[in-house]
């Protein structure tokens, strides 16, 4: 037992070391590696407050007596660690506190989970006035806690478990007298051996708030608790009742040597392959919640049973990664003794988002849309933006915009807009392109994704007028556009620029469409030459870029965008047009997709007269275009408007009502492979609702003013408070039929002028 008078006033990089002395780096070079650390700290009087200053390579979990109390340190690139400062004080008691920590880290030089990363140099760091990571710190690294890899195809996490616990007596995160104070003294890192990201004075403050961390039971906890007999074998399903992200807490008594199956799952699928070959390989999926004729498919933790446990002092699993979960399956195996389970739990783990946005319409389907899109969104913001959180947990730029824009929406939330913002920086490649997600430890480069970054840029500007960050962000913007000039031909195209995924460097992607599946959402006409779309997406990147630039006073750079932007839309017109007048997908293919027309809009490359006529040709004839899916709705509507046919979203919410027909609780990642239960860009309505249905929407950068422009589609009424970094905007507007034009009130704060457009 240390007392504090006996500790070091500097905090070292500690790791388990070896029996003669040296870091035990050797079984973390090749494999992911669990590492306990474990003091005591002796209090005569529980102080006011006391601030700890933690971090990890790669990842901790703080324990105070046996309380999980914060895990971190939050996602960053790779060339950044942040620290983590937590008041302990709520947590502690008078006499001996128990202080553990458990480290997870994956090897440097190899693939992990692709969100995270490590170093050559794993370790733990805690400094304090009183309490600092040093040699007396008992530490061990599990060698029977693994990870599990998924499914290479379907989820690159590495983060499901095979744990049996060390051969311990007693619950080492809280016991006083425990079997672990016998293990060894942990070795102290010189600054020389370490990371240079790791050194003290390079770490950086944690940016984003700590995750939400709130204890639920599931639906039918009561059924759960029951002893197991001895050799036998038992199966119990729960139910969270919604799609969740969480840590599991599985509580139990006795039982040693009892295997515990954990199978988390989105919900019941159909038919799903036991072994899949490809990406194609998905499950079939119909009634989430029919559980007579469906089965649950998922991934599984594995927990072998210590049986030091009683039910005045149970023995815990708890997962060390979170869980995305809706169902759980528990597949128990005792072996000579019975087992008493005695609870399953779990907390809460999403960013803890403050919606402050409200919008009631007359239009139930609408309203149920909105929550589960709400759910979807804050289950696919944790450290970083998510793609899906049961797959992935990435954070892909196109899906950022995004969900960006539906936080901005909804809550005026910038904080996780601004680390994503960094981090998408942070991955620039040599030749000016950004990684398609970050943070990430591999590459993949799709072209187009990096104007979906300076769009993300234009859209902070609008809200928030940073010109600190746009300033800074200037520079990524002009590589990414220099790019594209560089890839422009002689006829004025952008050139084919990526392929049809891998072997290709770069992954020309577009959508997620049915008429791509097999090209992997790239559209067919990459075989024959350069795609229309990428053209499209760069006069989009120069036509944003331009406005930036004339923000920050850069007139003869936006002048020159424009110019390019301008060249290009030439060209797009005399080469990518057919007789009919609609867009083709390139200049040397006859096939037509909704997505052209879209972008075409978007971007003023054709007038609205026509815009309009062509996208309503594909709007009336789905089968003979390919139809922007999900993933694409956000722009598809944005095209609506502009071309005085908003009215028509009506009949595009048939994805989202089949998905409610069919019990889920969040937004499906597609209409087509439908892989994942939760992905947020299908969150659509959270900018429709207040920014088109309502009409509040920036006019200027900073929201200095905001134009109130309602886009009734087939409603009478809507009334609602929408978010602003000024302050909420109300707005009310109704009409006695539907051939009125609405009669709007608004209300907003001084700061912003009202801008209200009588339609």
């Amino acid at each position: 037992m240390n007392e504090t008078t006996s500790r070091s006033a500097k905090a070292h990089w500690i790791w388990p070391s070896t029996a003669d002395g040296h870091a035990d780096l050797d079984s973390a070079k090749h494999h992911p590696v669990f590492a306990n650390f474990r003091t005591t700290i002796n209090l005569a009087k529980v102080p006011e407050s006391f601030t700890v200053t933690v971090c990890a390579d790669a990842r901790y979990k703080l324990i105070v007596n046996g309380e999980v109390i914060q895990t971190g340190p939050a996602k960053t690139c790779r060339t950044i660690r942040c620290y983590d400062e937590i008041d302990l004080s709520d947590h502690l008691r008078q006499g001996c506190n128990i202080i553990a920590v458990i480290v997870l880290h994956y090897p440097a030089d190899q693939p992990g989970n692709y969100s995270i990363a490590s170093t050559s140099t794993p370790g733990l760091w805690m400094s304090s006035p009183i309490l600092n990571t040093d040699s007396s710190w008992k530490s061990v690294i599990e060698p029977s806690r693994q990870i599990i890899s998924e499914n290479a195809f379907y989820a690159p996490l590495q983060i499901m478990e095979s744990y049996t616990p060390i051969d311990l007596d007693d619950d080492w995160t809280t016991s006083i007298n425990s079997a672990a104070d016998q293990w060894r003294d942990s070795y102290e890192y010189s600054r020389d051996n370490l990371a240079d990201i790791l050194l003290p004075e390079s770490l950086h403050p944690r940016s984003i708030p700590f995750m939400k961390n709130e204890k639920c039971e599931f639906q039918d906890a009561d059924l759960l608790k029951q002893t197991i007999p001895a050799h036998s074998a038992k199966e119990v399903t729960l139910n969270a009742g919604e799609l969740m992200t969480g840590f599991l807490r599985i509580t139990v008594a006795r039982g040693k040597g009892a295997k515990l199956n954990i199978l988390e799952s989105e919900g019941y699928v159909k038919y799903a392959p036991e072994n899949p070959k490809s990406f194609e390989d998905q499950p079939v999926k119909g009634d989430r919640t029919d559980s007579v004729n469906g089965t649950l498919a998922g991934f599984t933790d594995r927990y072998t049973v210590a049986g030091f446990g009683t039910k005045e002092t149970p023995e815990v699993f708890e997962p060390f990664w979170f869980r995305t979960f809706r169902y759980v399956r528990l597949h128990i195996t005792t072996g000579d003794q019975p087992l008493d389970l005695l609870s399953c739990t779990y907390r809460i783990c999403e960013y803890p988002l403050q919606v402050s946005t409200t919008v009631d319409i007359d239009n139930d389907l609408l309203s149920d849309i909105q929550n589960m899109s709400l759910r979807t969104l804050r289950r696919c913001m944790h450290e970083t933006y998510e793609d899906c959180p049961f797959y992935e947990q990435l954070q892909y730029i196109m899906d950022t915009r995004s969900e960006i824009l539906y936080t901005y929406s909804v809550s005026a939330d910038d904080k996780l807009a601004r680390q994503a913002i960094e981090a998408f920086m942070d991955s620039q490649q040599p030749d000016g392109l950004l990684n398609s997600c970050s943070p990430s430890n591999t590459l993949n480069i799709i072209p187009g994704y990096s104007i979906y970054f300076i769009a993300t840029l234009f859209d902070h500007m609008m809200y928030f007028d940073d010109k600190d960050l746009l300033k800074r962000s200037l520079p990524t913007i002009k590589r990414i556009l220099n790019f594209f000039n560089r890839n422009c031909r002689s006829d004025g195209l952008i050139d084919v620029i990526g392929g049809i995924d891998a072997p290709n460097p770069r992954w020309s992607f577009i959508d997620w469409t049915p008429e791509w599946k097999q090209t992997r959402g790239v559209p067919p006409a990459i075989n024959q030459g350069p795609l229309t779309m990428e053209s499209l997406l760069a006069v989009m990147g120069y036509q944003y870029a331009a406005q930036i630039c004339d923000h920050l006073g850069e007139s003869s750079t936006a002048k020159q965008y424009r110019v390019q932007a301008a060249r290009l839309q030439k060209a797009i017109n005399c080469l990518c047009r057919n007789d009919e007048g609609m867009y083709t997908d390139g200049p040397d293919c006859s096939d037509v997709s909704q997505h052209c027309q879209v972008f075409a809009i978007l971007t003023h490359t054709i007038s609205s007269e026509e815009g309009r006529s062509n996208l309503s040709k594909t709007l009336d004839d789905t089968q003979h275009y390919a139809q922007c899916s999900i993933a694409m709705t956000y722009y598809l509507f944005r095209a609506l408007e502009m071309t005085g046919l908003y009215d028509r979203t009506t009949e595009l919410w048939k994805p989202w009502e089949d998905m409610l027909a069919n019990h889920l609780t969040t937004s499906a990642e597609d209409n087509l492979s439908q892989r994942s239960d939760c992905h947020a860009w299908g969150s659509v309505a959270l900018y429709e609702l207040p920014s088109a249905i309502l009409g509040v929407r920036p006019a200027e950068p900073g929201y200095r003013s905001a134009i109130i422009d309602p886009h009734p589609a087939g409603m009478l009424h809507a009334r609602g408070t929408v978010a602003t970094p000024l302050g909420q905007i109300s707005v009310s507007w109704s009409r006695e039929s539907l051939n009125n034009r609405p009669i709007i009130t608004a209300k907003g704060p001084e700061k912003i002028k009202l801008i209200i457009r009588e339609n």
